[in-house]
């Protein structure tokens, strides 16, 4: 009934359910895709994040990189730290740091409700994976710690030191 009435979070959730085939309801991709389209098209930033994730290779959707970004940016636009930080992740793969390293300050800074020149970029970084989003789950931290240690971040490489040891013990 909301779906009928443009909620566009019972649309999202709705579309999830006939993506995944949850819910009570049969598996149907290319329905579940059109209705978290619309939602998306009517502002909903999170079903623009989950399509960008979709475009990753998710439910069935052929992976598609750059509509993965364009999504993931119009998520940023609305404001939704998850769609920064995921078009920030594509960004730095393609060597676009700069605009990379933007949206992961710029994310970071909504994360921690903390003034955006808090942190700066390698910091940014640091901080998701230590203490963020990560939150507590060793083997994300060690990914972004590597990362940091591979882009040659010193705490980024005795982090990711420290980390290792955890992880093994």
């Amino acid at each position: 009934r909301g779906v009928n009435l443009g909620d566009t979070e019972g649309m999202r959730s709705l579309a999830n359910c006939l993506l995944l085939g949850s819910g009570g309801v049969d598996v149907e991709p290319a329905k579940g895709l059109a209705i978290l389209r619309e939602a998306a098209k009517r502002g909903d930033v999170g079903s623009w994040r989950r399509l960008g994730e979709l475009h990753l290779g998710g439910a069935g959707i052929p992976e598609d990189l750059d509509e993965a970004l364009r999504c993931f940016l119009e998520a940023a636009k609305g404001g939704a730290v998850g769609g920064m930080l995921a078009a920030s992740h594509i960004l730095h793969a393609r060597g676009e740091t700069a605009e990379a390293g933007r949206l992961t300050l710029e994310g970071t800074a909504k994360y921690t409700g903390k003034p955006a020149g808090t942190f700066d970029y390698p910091g940014a970084v640091l901080y998701l994976a230590a203490d963020g989003i990560a939150q507590g789950r060793r083997a994300a931290a060690l990914r972004w710690a590597l990362r940091g240690r591979d882009l040659g971040i010193a705490r980024a490489q005795a982090l990711s030191g420290r980390l290792g040891k955890l992880a093994t013990s």
